[in-house]
């Protein structure tokens, strides 16, 4: 029963294997189909006699059917006409053309263009004429051969017996025994005529008569020359056959030609005839004679054609039918060449090449997407082509059986039949399908990358640069150029802009910054107005030569809009793109003219683009041209390892099944690669031991620090199964992943953290240790606020912090064990900063927020905790440097404790310094510094020491007696000048030197020196004050601070007069009892009687002791002595004086007649007229005889005139209201 159903099954089996639709590609006979171009050449061969038609012509386009209408027209069995079919299908002229064309594009495939056009250059290389001749001869000989051989071969030996051409044949038994015997009959006769008696006693025959003899040598003759006729016979055919070239006897040859050096039909046309004359054929069908594009063979043709014709030997007509191309021939040459032509209408062309498609797939049952079958159809447009398309696309799909890849299939079977050559270079991974579809990808891929890549290099470029900048805001910046200017000008006190001064608070408006940079701007110095000698640009420089302010500004200004978030979203958008265009497809590429198509591309390039942009094939085509054998690994596990073969990326999740067994397959060298990345692969190396040295080169591949291996690092330890142990080994094996870490920019602080953490947990000890080697791992953790609590080992955080001593500068006590921070106080593993101080103080001493901020370290000495005392103590340099001056409000530091600092032998000279640079509090004593002379300048140019006069006179003997430059400056501070002239210096006699060399310092500044002058106690006799300011010199006098003698008052005379006139104001009494030892000039005289500070009493005695000693000639000085006089009657004048008054000084008129009444006895009437003529005006005419004058009325007027007529020098006087007229004498 079971063998009856397995009979019925291979029957089933049997009959569908037969019902399968292939399609034939050779020849098909239609009678229905062909019947019109059958009766043509039916009618042409008919009457080829009369018609005189002997070459007929079936001219159509490649697969027009030609062949099948042959075929159909020679089963038709038309009488008398018997067939010889020549072919030339050998395609080897096609094929040499494309193997060129593919050595070509080979060679480009070796040097992908920089161009992400499609691109074949498939133009043969130019070759000489004589080049091209001699191959189109070779050709055409070959053509001929073909065309020999298939004629002769066509028949059979026996049918032309005498032909020359000889086929291999085999011959039968009954041949072969025949042919024996002849032979052996020839010799046994030969030897029986020759040698009887030997061959009668070699079997003991008794010996015969002798007729008898003659009668068996007779027939042995006989016999022997029947046989030798039938030999001979052989020979003569044979030797026909030969062509002898050449005969030597001794130096003479015999040689069978074996080369054509000519024509092959012309030199056998006797064979050809002979063959037409044997035989009966008159028809002869040539067949593919045009692939070659040869047309003298069709010459050749005609000329055989009409020697057979012509020939007498032959009694019929022969008739040559050609099936053609029609553009076989051009103009007229193929009217005038053939006697009958018949044209093929083509079964099939671009516009119906898509129905037949669908057809043909129809009969398998395939439905395959009409716009791919439109799209292909107009490259198709040979039957036989379409045929074998759908054929092979049956083949390969029932091999795969994958719905998914129908369509993607049936286009690759497209390209396969259209461009076989190229097809199969695709799967060496060459030829121009797959350059355009893979190799112009990865160039693509790999410029885009690059130029992503180059925008991350400048994201991360400036995001370090971002994260260097410490300063927090612009303020900050703008204040550190600021303090450049201070550092250039030692005695800045104010910036002046348009004569208003600003401190340092007010320039940092940007009103006014931006004034001090376009160099609008000046200073305060000393009370001076001056202009900057250098400019902006010049502190730019010397701030950072590197950026300026505005470059500097900007990226603050980013930084703090939130620049650096930004930049890290902005590459994380990179990589996630990078991710993308690796995975972008081929399709999306064309089509967005990514890549694009060259101006001018071949028809095979256009098919290639059509099949990529619209996904009809793609980077996947493996996946169906390519057959996968189950066994030890599964089909998904194939793929993989395909993938690594053509090193093509898989997803990194990409799941595998039998992964021991995919580990086994890969090659050691091939875990080097990236392609071999993948979860599964790594979870089976963290859990097995089996494959140690693949698992050492896998993770030193993670280790090199490629965007690949980085990218697979991290999403692995966000979904990995085995991320502790994946983090051991990694930290084994890759010494510089924390400083890779680190660095990358694209990472938060939060994930580096996490990365932080993980390192910590999982990593051995010494691999640690070699990891914070080569990076900043321990500063990380120095910095890591929480690392107390990072991890839940407690045990394995101490044995850290013990194997590399960490000094903690932020750590976060909430929350973490008790014995870690009871630990780091006892073991000093925290960093001294304000931060750490404060919080250890706070957790295990007594602390003090005020104290703290504000006296700093006089907090830390009262906070009871002797361990951190004596750890600050033991590195007071650092304190100073990263706690002491690091808190801005640590300014009021106790004295006590300043001192102690001050005097503390193991803080640098530097950081002391900057220690009286902070704090507000200023040194009472310099005598209390054990190194005075180290610090004292420093302390008194800025200002912080109290101004004492017992400070100043300390500094002054610390000079050696001197006043120092610095001294002089503290000296000639407004404020200090303030407090020192509150108190009065010292009178003892030991700082009598002091006290001199202040009073002559002459770079006191002038307003401060009168303040000073108020704290002197003496008034010195004997005082070189010549090299004094003028203004120095005049405080000094007006503060009495100079004895009058007469060597003071020369002095002043010779070097500041006026000042000694206010010298002998100020000290009048003491000028009277030595003025004859005083020398008084007349410019003197008269700036002291012009003096309002002197009484007229004392300028009377001033003039009388003056005129007494002295004649008056200055008018200036009489003027006032005048003035005086009319005052003070009192006045005792000489009458020279009294003269020189009335006639030289510049009192008006009525003033000299006043005073010339009031010293009437002192004159004489000879006076008068000298008198008169210095009065001026119309007094002059009472000199004169005649005139009447009027003077206006004044208090002394009538009284002068009636002197004058008293004394006759007038006549009359009349008074007429305000006037008074006066009539001098006519006579």
């Amino acid at each position: 029963m079971n063998s009856k159903k397995i009979k019925q099954s291979e029957a089933k089996s049997a009959k569908d294997k037969a019902n399968i639709p292939f399609h034939s590609l050779s020849p098909v006979s239609d009678k229905e189909k062909h019947k019109y171009y059958c009766d043509a050449l039916e009618w042409a061969l008919t009457n080829r006699k009369e018609k005189d038609i002997k070459n007929i012509a079936l001219t159509g386009t490649y697969g027009s059917g030609k062949s099948s209408i042959l075929k159909t027209f020679q089963e038709r069995e038309v009488k008398d006409l018997s067939f010889l079919k020549i072919s030339l299908a050998t395609f080897k002229e096609e094929k040499n053309k494309t193997a060129e064309n593919f050595e070509k594009l080979e060679q480009n495939d070796s040097d992908i263009s920089d161009k992400t056009h499609l691109s074949a250059s498939t133009k043969e290389p130019d070759k000489k004429p004589e080049t091209i001749s001699q191959d189109k001869n070779d050709q055409l000989r070959l053509i001929e051969l073909s065309i020999l051989q298939q004629i002769f071969y066509h028949e059979k030996n026996d049918n032309i017996p005498d032909s020359r051409f000889k086929k291999i044949r085999s011959l039968k038994p009954s041949e072969i025994k025949t042919a024996t015997w002849v032979v052996f009959g020839l010799i046994s006769s030969f030897y029986l005529f020759f040698y009887f008696d030997t061959f009668r006693v070699l079997f003991n025959l008794p010996e015969p008569k002798v007729w008898f003899e003659y009668i068996i040598k007779a027939f042995v003759l006989t016999g022997f020359m029947v046989l030798f006729y039938f030999s001979l016979k052989r020979v003569i055919q044979f030797s026909q056959k030969l062509t002898i070239s050449k005969l030597n006897f001794q130096n003479l040859e015999i040689q069978v030609s074996q080369s054509i050096d000519k024509s092959i039909l012309n030199d056998h046309l006797d064979e050809i005839l002979y063959f037409f004359i044997a035989t009966n054929y008159n028809v002869v069908i040539i067949e593919d004679l045009d692939r070659f594009e040869q047309t003298e063979i069709f010459t050749k043709l005609r000329e055989i054609n009409l020697l057979i014709n012509n020939s007498k030997a032959i009694d019929r007509t022969v008739t040559f039918i050609y099936a053609v191309r029609d553009e076989m021939f051009k103009d007229n040459d193929r009217t005038k060449f053939f006697d009958f032509i018949i044209p093929v209408i083509p079964v099939i062309n671009y516009s119906n090449s898509n129905e037949q498609l669908s057809r043909a797939l129809e009969k398998f049952g395939y439905s395959l997407s009409v716009e791919l079958i439109d799209e292909v159809a107009f490259y198709l447009d040979d039957m036989r082509l379409l045929y074998n398309i759908v054929n092979e696309f049956h083949i390969y799909f029932q091999k795969f059986k994958e719905k998914k890849y129908r369509n993607k299939l049936f286009a690759m079977m497209v390209y396969k039949n259209i461009y076989p050559e190229d097809f199969v270079r695709l799967g060496q991974n060459k030829g121009l399908l797959y350059k355009n579809l893979v190799d112009n990808k990865m160039l693509w891929v790999k410029e885009t990358i690059q130029k992503i890549d180059q925008d991350n290099s400048k994201l991360k470029a400036e995001l370090e640069q971002l994260e260097r900048i410490f300063i927090n805001d612009l303020d900050e910046l703008k204040r550190i150029y600021l303090m450049e200017y201070i550092k250039k000008v030692l005695n800045l006190s104010h910036f002046r802009i348009e004569n208003t001064n600003y401190t340092i608070e007010k320039m940092l408006e940007d009103e006014n910054f931006d004034k001090l940079k376009s160099g609008s701007i000046n200073y305060m110095e000393n009370n001076y107005n001056r202009a900057f000698a250098f400019q902006f640009s010049d502190v730019e420089s010397q701030v950072d030569p590197e950026k300026s302010y505005s470059e500097r500004k900007t990226q603050i200004e980013g930084r703090n809009s939130g620049r650096i978030e930004d930049i890290r979203d902005k590459i994380k958008s990179n990589e996630e793109e990078k991710r993308k265009v690796r995975n972008s497809k081929i399709k999306y590429l064309l089509r967005d003219k990514k890549i694009s198509l060259s101006s001018t591309p071949s028809k095979q390039e256009q098919l290639i683009v059509l099949l990529i942009r619209n996904g009809y094939i793609g980077e996947d085509y493996l996946n169906y041209i390519s057959y996968f054998y189950p066994g030890s690994i599964t089909e998904k596990d194939h793929w993989f390892l395909m993938n690594v073969r053509n090193e093509s990326e898989s997803e990194f999740d990409y799941e595998l099944d039998e992964v021991n067994n995919v580990i086994k397959k890969i090659s050691d060298s091939e875990f080097e690669k990236s392609y071999v990345l993948n979860y599964n692969l790594l979870d089976t190396f963290l859990e097995s031991q089996k494959f140690i040295l693949k698992r050492d080169i896998f993770l030193q591949q993670l280790s090199n620090e490629s965007d690949i291996s980085v990218k697979f690092i991290y999403s692995y330890i966000k979904v990995g199964q085995n991320t502790g142990l994946f983090i051991k080994n990694l930290c084994a094996s890759w010494i510089n992943i924390w400083r890779f870490i680190e660095q990358d920019s694209t990472l938060s602080e939060d994930e580096k953290l996490i990365y932080l953490s993980l390192i910590l947990k999982n990593g051995e000890i010494d691999d640690i240790e070699k990891i914070a080697s080569a990076s900043q791992l321990e500063a990380a953790m120095n910095q890591n606020s929480d690392f107390l609590s990072i991890i839940d080992d407690s045990k394995k955080l101490i044995e850290i912090i013990d194997q590399f001593d960490l000094k903690f500068t932020a750590l976060n006590f909430e929350g973490s064990p008790k014995k870690l921070r009871e630990y780091i106080y006892s073991m000093n593993n925290y960093a001294i900063n304000p931060y750490m101080l404060k919080i250890m103080i706070d957790e295990f001493g007594e602390y003090s927020e005020d104290l703290f901020n504000e006296s700093n370290y006089a907090a830390i000495q009262s906070s009871c905790c002797e361990t951190l005392i004596e750890y600050v103590n033991k590195n007071i340099e650092k304190y100073i440097n990263f706690v002491y001056l690091k808190l801005k409000g640590n300014c009021q530091e106790k004295q006590e404790y300043l001192i102690k600092l001050l005097n503390n032998p193991d803080i640098k000279k530097k950081s002391k310094e900057n220690i009286i640079i902070q704090t507000e509090t200023l040194v009472n004593s310099l005598a209390d510094l054990e190194q005075a002379e180290e610090l004292s300048d420093f302390l008194i140019e800025n200002s912080m020491i109290e101004p004492t006069w017992e400070n100043m006179i300390f500094e002054y003997k610390e000079k050696e007696n001197l006043f120092s430059e610095i001294l002089t400056v503290f000296i000639n501070k407004p404020k200090n000048a303030e407090s020192l002239s509150k108190n009065l210096i010292s009178k003892e006699k030991q700082f009598s030197n002091f006290r001199i060399a202040f009073l002559l310092n002459n770079k006191i500044l002038d307003e401060l020196y009168a303040s000073y002058l108020k704290v002197f106690p003496f008034t010195y006799k004997e005082i070189s004050f010549q090299n004094l300011s003028e203004k120095k010199v005049a405080a000094l006098v007006d503060q009495n601070k100079l004895s009058f003698n007469s060597e003071n008052y020369e002095k002043l005379k010779l070097n500041f007069a006026p000042l000694n006139l206010t010298f002998i104001i100020l000290n009048i009494s003491e000028f009277f009892k030595i003025y004859s030892e005083i020398t008084l000039s007349e410019p003197d005289l008269s700036k002291l009687l012009s003096n309002s500070k002197l009484v007229d009493s004392l300028k009377i005695n001033l003039i009388e002791k003056f005129e007494a000693e002295n004649t008056i000639a200055d008018i200036e000085t009489l003027t006032l002595i005048g003035k005086i006089a009319l005052k003070h009657t009192k006045l005792k004048l000489s009458d020279s004086t009294i003269s020189s008054l009335l006639l030289k000084s510049s009192l008006n008129p009525n003033e000299k007649i006043e005073l010339y009444i009031n010293n009437l006895t002192a004159l004489n009437r000879e006076f008068i007229t000298p008198f008169l003529n210095a009065l001026g005006g119309d007094y002059r005419q009472l000199n004169a005889k005649g005139p009447m004058p009027y003077f206006k009325k004044s208090d002394h007027l009538s009284e002068f005139f009636e002197y004058l007529k008293q004394e006759g020098k007038i006549s009359k006087i009349k008074e007429k209201k305000e006037f008074i007229q006066v009539t001098t004498f006519r006579k």
